[in-house]
């Protein structure tokens, strides 16, 4: 945590033994066959969101992300809250810029139990579109309102990222990601 002057700057990015994201898999195939939809992934290097559906077929994943901020007192004043992630968009196959929803999940869930069939309902915070590059870049969502909500009292049960736009898909790399410097980070200034 830095100071400077009155405001205080927290940084949060933690690592493996810190963190907790997750991502969620449904699968379900021409045949009428379901899988994935109970398998906890908590320990991936990339957290996932996607939909593709081909025929009778469907791909469904989405990534669950968490920070504590509990070293924030309560009813501290947020003046800025960053949530700074590394990682790419894949375009859709009609060629458009691939847009995610980044949205306030609003039940418990654990990294190493959290699946499709038990995972917690949501509320849409914003939409964000991923212009690939080539290359993985950084994307930012501005999370000040909801970090506020959270330091006020409500309870923080995390982020989310989903998409609704068929063949369109986001990779982000986790807190469990080998390179420090590259995992989720949510940088929060507050008095």
């Amino acid at each position: 945590m830095k100071s400077d002057g009155t405001d205080k700057m927290l940084i949060l990015q933690p690592d493996s033994t810190e963190g907790e994201d997750a991502e969620v898999k449904y699968f379900r195939y021409d045949s009428g066959f379901e899988s994935f939809q109970g398998v906890p992934d908590g320990d991936s290097i990339r957290i996932v969101c996607d939909i593709y559906n081909f025929g009778q077929s469907i791909t469904k994943r989405e990534a669950l992300l968490k920070f504590n901020i509990s070293q924030i007192s309560q009813n501290s004043n947020i003046k800025s809250a960053k949530l700074n992630l590394w990682g790419f968009g894949v375009i859709n196959y009609s060629s458009l810029i691939p847009k995610i929803s980044l949205v306030k999940l609003t039940g418990s869930w654990n990294e190493n139990t959290v699946t499709w069939t038990n995972k917690p309902s949501y509320v849409q915070l914003l939409e964000k579109e991923l212009v690939y590059e080539g290359e993985p870049s950084w994307y930012e969502f501005d999370v000040t309102s909801t970090i506020q909500n959270w330091v006020n009292g409500e309870t923080n049960y995390g982020f989310g990222l989903r998409t609704e736009e068929n063949t369109v898909s986001a990779w982000i790399y986790s807190s469990d990601y080998p390179e420090s410097s590259k995992r989720p980070i949510l940088k929060i200034i507050y008095q």
